[in-house]
Formats: C-alpha cells, structure tokens, sequence
C-alpha cells in the first residue's frame, strides 16, 4: 500500500498492520483520528494498539476481496500519510464516538478497541440477544474493586435489569429492558465509566484473612481429630493468625487500657497451653464470616433501595436549531440547550418547563407521588413522566445535578464512624476486665481450666458491630421512603436521645400557612362541595395545598373508589360513590382541552397562564396553583390558594412538643427583638434570642447540651458554623439546593412536617440496638453461666454466643426485605410498565 516514514503498513489477508510513531505515540487525539479513519471502512471490525510499539492492527477477519478493503483504507488513512483523503469517501468516522474510548493502557494488555452496536468500546462482545449482553475486558480479570465498582455503574444505568460480573472469566452478563436502552448506549456508558471503574469507591476488602481462617479451621480440625501429628502445626498456624491481637494488647497496657485485644491474648495463651486449636480457629472464622456476610448484604441492600435514585438515562433527546431531534450522550448537553422528554422516559437533567406539560413522579427521591410540571417549573433529574411530554431547558448536567450529588451522600458500602459502632466497642471493652476477673477468679480457686475458657472464647463485639451497620441501613431507608435523606446516618444515634431543639430563623417558621384563598363556583354548585371534590382527588398527598383543602371542609371529602383514581398530564379523574365523573386539573388543562371558562372564572386563568418567569426554586414564597374542577367534563369552578393562615411553624412547633414531652424549643432570629417575641409567642416556643448575627448563633450553641438539634435551611451560607456547632442538624431546604446544604439530615419531600418523622426513626433505630444487644447479652451471659453450671466446653459458648448473632442478623436482614419489598412496590406503581 503506503510506506513512508510517517506511515508503514504491512497487508494480510485477515488484516492491516501499521507502524507509526507519529500516529500511536503520546498524544491519543492522534489515535482517535486514526480509529475515526479506520472504522470509516464498514468491514472492519477491530483495531488494536500497542502504545510501548507505535503499533497499530487493523482486522476485518475473512473477507473475499481483501484488495477492495485495502483500498478503501488507503483512502481513509491517506490524511494521516501527508495526503488528504478521497473526496468520494462517505464522512470519516460518521456515527462513531471516538472521543469516548478509553485509550489509556490498563497494565500491559493492549488496547483492543471494537464495534458494539454503533459505538466504537474497548469492551468485547461474547454474545448478545434481544434483551441480553455478554461483555468480556482483560482489566476485569482478577480485579474484585473493579467488579464491585462496574457492579455499581450497571446498578446506576436506566433500562439495565439484572447483571452478573464474574473477575474469574473477566465477563458481564447484562440483562436489559429493550424499551428503555440497548447495547449501543450500555456499551458507551461502561466506556466512559472507565476512569471511576480504576479508581471509584472504594472496593471489597481483601480476603486474606478470610482464606487464612477457614484454611486454619480444616488444618486445626484435621489436627485435633484426625491426624494428631498436624496439631503442632496447626497450633502454631493459629498463634501466627493471632499475634497482631499480642501486639495490641501491649500497646493497650501501655497506655494503662484492658480492651478486646487483651481477651483475645488471653484465648490464644490458653490454646497455646493445652493444644486444642479447633475452638479458636471456629471462632476465627466466624469473625472473619459475619463482617463479611454483613457487606454483602449492605451492599445488595443499598442497590436494591435506592435504584430508583441511582439508576439514570445515559442519552438524551436534543432539540436542534430547526427543530430537528437527535440522540445526544448526556454528557454532551450543556447549560441552555433544549430537550424533550416523552412518557415513559426519566428526565436526565435539571432543567425548567419551556413547553408542554407532564405528570411527573419524584420517584427518585424517596416518598414518590405525582405532580403536575407546567410551563417554568423546575423540574429535577430522575424524575419520571407518568403521563405528559413537555421540552426542557437545561440548567444542569453530569454531576451538577442534585440527583448525582444525591447519589454521592447515600450508602455504598459499610457505614465509617458510627456513633453505634463506637459505642458497641466500648461495650465489648467495658465486658473485658469483668470477664477476665471471672476467669482468673475461676481458675484460681477451683483449678479447672474449662469454665476460664468457656467465659473468654464468647464473642462479645461482632454481633454488636453487625447489629449497629444493618440498623443504620433500617433507619436510612425509612427515612429515604418517607422523603428524607440521611447525610449522616450517625446523627440517627445523637437524635434520638436529643432534647433541646434549636429552631433558625431560615427555617421559615415566620411564612404564613397556605390557605384556600378564593372559590368560584357555578351558581347550582356550592363552594364546601368544590372543595370536597378537590380534596377527594389529592387525599392520597400530604402537601400543604391539601392540607389547605381539608381545613376550608373540616377534613370531609367526597368518597371515591381508590381504583378509580387516575392520574394524567394535569389531569387527576375518579367518580364519586354516585358514578359521576370529576376531574381536577390545571390551569395548563384547561386551555390545551380549549373548555368553555366561565366569565367570572377568566381572570384566574389569565393569571395562570403568565407562567413566563419560573416559580421560586425554594418554592417558600410561592403559594401553590390553583385547581381547577369539572364535573361530567364541564367546568363547575375553581380554587385559589395564598400564604395567609397563622405561622407554618405553629403547627411544626404543636407537633415536636407533642412527641417529645420534655423537649426545650429554642428559637434564633436575626431580626430586632420586638419581632422576635412576636412571632416565638406565637410559636409557643421556651426561649428565643434576636439580633444574633452567625457568630453569636455558634456561641449560643456550643453554650448548649452537646446533643443539640438544630433545624433550618442547611442551604444558607452563614449557616454552615452554626451547624458545625450542633449535635445534629436538619435542614428544610429545597432539593434543587442539596448540594450547598450541609446538614446530617436533608428533608427533601414535606420540609418541616417531617421532623417528627426523623425523631421517630430515630428512636425505632435506638429502640432496635438496644433489642439487639439484650439478645447477644443473653447469648453470652448463658454461655458463661453454662460454662460454670452445665460444663459447656469453649466451644459451645463460642457457638452460642455466634447464634446470638446469627438471630441478630436474621431480624435485621427480615427488617430490609421488608423495607425493600416496599420499595419495589412503589417504585412498580410508577414504573413505566404500570403505563401499558
């Protein structure tokens, strides 16, 4: 073909050789112009590249006429020789995204890039079906953090239903909704995830010492029973497994401390002395065992609980100049541009309402429900159209988004630093030094080995470490289903025995309460029997607006039948107890169905429709919509709302007295102090300070019980000290503001009213530990009292101990079923196969 010192190729049957340290040096801009040029040529299939060599292998396997593919890619890397390509060539590269192959070499196995769909990938396929994916990468193999972070990416992908990673065979197997996705968009993903898949979260833990215990357990078994010439071998391996406990122990004596490691020290002295190494190895393994097992099922069960949140749409429509639509990556969006989202389809971004109007379900973010989105709403990613289609502008993408920032604050793996864990130390230390006295005490009158040991081999920390993890997960995810996101699991621990609550003046406990503001009625239609309606179509909410509803009625509504409620873009339909048909919709309704509006109604319709400038993204100082009521399809009338009523914090204030009795609420303002005690009598609370700028708000707190809650908008600037300052924090702000907001507890669905809700969960997640420990404790306590009583060896009040444990887990592991089950339900109510 070409030779040159640029370029030199080398021609086969099967393929094209090309050497060139021009094109595969350093620079990679190069190599993807070169994999543009090759792959413009329909017959080839693989290129691969060897960076260390400038080399470069062109295939396209078996082919008749190899000469006619030979010219073609003569014509194609014709630019790259100094030439320019033929004119008569179709547009090099045209469809292939080049610029999304990972490129940089992972160990010394090539780089070997392919065609999968109509995305160029350094991934391979074994085989694919309709709905099915079979994907192999030399990186993979061996690579356990590697499997566990791709496990996290599929879990992430919208349209992905179940996966198999095995780092043995270095392969995937994906199983995927073909209406939701296909192998061209997985296979660009999992390229472009390739930088998080080296170097993300942070991978399973080495299984060293796992292998080490259970391979001490056969060799200690054989030993002890079987073959009695390998128990002095087994004897020394299980010292050499427990010598770190050794060391420990003196560091601890040192500091004049008597902890764990001196119990486990004492075991392995006493193993030592009478050469029986099996108990202890049991219970080296079991050690190993529960951490383990407890991972694993942490991570299965954050995966399964928040899918929802984590799984997003890796494409997007774009909406070009002239209106044409074209598939983009979301990566590709930017700031501005203009997408469309159809039902079915997740939005992919954070944006506003353009055009258009949509049922929309915030699925992904806990409490689920349907809301209307209408022209200059804002709307966030991971939202999902029940019904509807509107465009959107965008505002942002990738991990600006507060569904990405989101992701990143709830569980991956094991929960770090837990006051719950922290505190299950120290109750397994606090056991220590009584249960060694027990023993030498023992030992020392009686001379009998056996009780001494049968007290010391209980376990008396892993089941509590077990119980503090799955415990936190049972709390994050009542929380998450309930609309509340747990930044820091910890302040679970801190809340519940909180009792001093510190209310911040930008928690908008000042903002008038919504209130039904004006109804307009057809003169046979009454307004308490609009109302009713209205309230009979949003029972199944706890906003403010129906709450608003059920005030105006005193809580009376039209019954309906629950499977006759029906949700559509603005549209929300059910017939009454009578038959007759009602429907509540929006204003956006009313004039997309062109229906007759009244005169005395046409005015509150004109002001609806001024929808030119977005609603405040805090939505604080906005009263909700008005609705709009038909009954048989004809309008009958409609409701205004308006922020009128008494203090929203009044209610909030009513409700924290009222679940915790003994609670002092303290209220902080930076206004002058006449204002201040206006509205804290209003509030009802014991105390309120005025006037107090962010470092007299610190002061404050720190002069305050250590376990302090403070409630507010975490969002706000100034309060970051301030909420540094406190035992546990919990903001109201707006989800579209998460990623400023730096509190332990985010309340991303009912703002305030759910600060009742977090207290008890925090409670039940007290209330379960302590369940929990009085279980191990019994376990152990008879283990001991057998020891002494019934003569159970070591061995049994090792085991005993370990079935205190597996009890823990067993309830803990019920109690996130449970959990996820229901997840799944509500997640299914609004998934888009309960559209068909």
């Amino acid at each position: 073909m070409t030779t040159s010192p640029a370029l030199r190729i080398a021609v086969s049957n099967q393929g094209v050789s090309v050497w060139s340290t021009e094109i595969f040096g350093q620079e990679t801009n190069t190599v993807r112009l070169f994999l543009a040029r090759a792959f413009s040529v329909e017959e080839v299939h693989t290129v691969e590249w060897r960076r260390g060599k400038a080399f470069g292998r062109i295939r396209y396997g078996k082919v008749l006429n190899p000469k006619a593919i030979w010219k073609k890619l003569s014509a194609a890397l014709a630019s790259l020789g100094g030439q320019q390509p033929s004119p008569t060539l179709a547009p090099l590269g045209r469809g292939l995204d080049v610029d999304s192959v990972y490129l940089e070499a992972i160990g010394t196995t090539p780089v070997r890039i392919t065609r999968i769909g109509a995305v160029l990938s350094t991934w391979r396929v074994r085989s694919h079906g309709e709905n099915t994916l079979n994907l192999t990468h030399p990186a993979l193999r061996n690579r356990r953090d590697v499997a566990f972070r791709l496990e996290e990416e599929l879990a992430a992908i919208w349209g992905v239903e179940d996966f198999s990673v095995n780092a043995l065979t270095a392969s995937v197997s994906i199983r995927f909704d073909a209406d939701s996705t296909n192998v061209s968009r997985i296979a660009r993903q999992l390229e472009k995830a390739w930088p998080r898949l080296l170097d993300g979260l942070e991978g399973p833990p080495s299984r060293t010492r796992l292998f080490a215990a259970f391979g001490l357990l056969g060799l200690a078994y054989t030993g002890q029973y079987l073959v009695p010439a390998v128990r002095p071998f087994a004897v020394a391996g299980v010292a050499l497994y427990g010598s770190p406990n050794l060391l420990n122990a003196a560091k601890d004596l040192r500091h004049a401390r008597i902890g764990l490691p001196a119990l486990y020290s004492t075991g392995l002295g006493l193993m030592l002395y009478t050469g029986l190494p099996f108990t202890a190895s049991v219970m080296a393994s079991f050690m190993q065992f529960w951490p383990r097992l407890t991972r694993r099922t942490l991570v299965r069960g954050q995966r399964r609980l928040f899918s929802a949140q984590r799984r997003r749409p890796t494409w997007a429509r774009l909406i070009l100049t002239g209106g044409q639509e074209v598939e983009v990556h979301v990566d590709e969006l930017r700031i501005g541009d203009r997408i469309s989202v159809r039902p079915g389809e997740l939005v992919p971004v954070d944006g506003v309402v353009e055009d258009g109007s949509a049922a929309i379900a915030d699925v992904a973010f806990g409490a689920g429900g349907l809301q209307d989105a209408t022209r200059g709403d804002h709307v966030a990613a991971g939202a999902l159209l029940r019904d509807g289609e509107f465009v959107l502008r965008v505002e942002r993408t990738g991990a600006q988004t507060a569904a990405s920032h989101i992701d990143s604050l709830l569980p991956h793996g094991t929960f770090q630093g837990l006051p719950a864990v922290l505190a299950a130390e120290r109750i397994a230390s606090r056991n220590v030094k009584p249960t060694l006295a027990v023993a030498a005490l023992n030992l020392g009158l009686t001379k009998v080995l056996r009780p001494s040991q049968a007290v010391i081999r209980a376990d008396y920390a892993t089941a509590l470490r077990l119980s503090a993890q799955l415990a936190t997960l049972e709390g994050v995810a009542e929380g998450w289903q309930r609309g509340v996101l747990l930044r820091n699991p910890g302040a679970l621990d801190r809340l519940a025995a909180a009792e001093v609550f510190v209310l911040d003046d930008s928690a908008g406990l000042a903002r008038p309460r919504v209130e039904v503001s004006e109804v307009l009625t057809l003169d046979s239609v009454s307004a308490d029997l609009l109302v009713r309606y209205a309230l009979g179509a949003s029972r199944a909410t706890n906003s403010e607006r129906t709450r608003a509803l059920a005030s105006f009625v005193n809580g009376r509504h039209v019954r309906s039948e629950s499977a006759s409620l029906e949700r559509a873009a603005g549209v929300t339909r059910y017939r009454d107890v009578l038959g007759v048909e009602i429907q509540v919709v929006s204003a956006g309704h009313v004039a997309w169905a062109k229906l007759q509006v009244p005169e005395r109604f046409r005015a509150v319709l004109k002001s609806a429709s001024n929808g030119d400038v977005p609603a405040p993204t805090n939505g604080h100082n906005a009263p909700p919509k008005p609705l709009w009521v038909l009954r048989d399809g004809a309008l009958i009338g409609v409701i205004t709302f308006a922020l009128s009523g008494e203090p929203a914090g009044k209610q909030f204030v009513e409700s924290l007295q009222a679940q915790n009795k003994r609670a002092r609420i303290i209220y902080l303002s930076r206004a002058p102090q006449r204002a201040t005690r206006k509205l804290a009598h209003a509030l009802n609370v014991d105390a309120s300070y005025s006037g107090l700028g962010e470092s007299d708000k610190v002061s404050l707190l720190r002069s305050l019980d250590p376990a302090t809650v403070w409630i507010g908008d975490g969002a706000d600037p100034t309060a970051r000290e301030v909420i540094a300052a406190s035992g546990a924090s919990i903001s109201v702000a707006p989800l579209l503001q998460s990623r400023a907001d730096t509190a332990d507890i985010l309340l991303l669905q009912a703002g305030l009213a759910s600060v009742t809700d977090v207290i008890e969960i925090a409670r039940n997640h007290r209330l379960r530990l302590g369940q929990d420990y009085a279980i191990i404790h019994a376990m152990n306590l008879g283990g001991a009292l057998g020891g002494f009583l019934a003569g159970l060896t070591p061995l049994h009040t090792g085991l005993l101990s370990n079935v205190g444990a597996g009890l823990i887990y067993a309830r803990r592991s019920w109690a996130l079923r449970r959990l996820i089950a229901s997840a799944e339900q509500q997640r299914e109510r609004f998934s888009p196969r309960a559209l068909l």
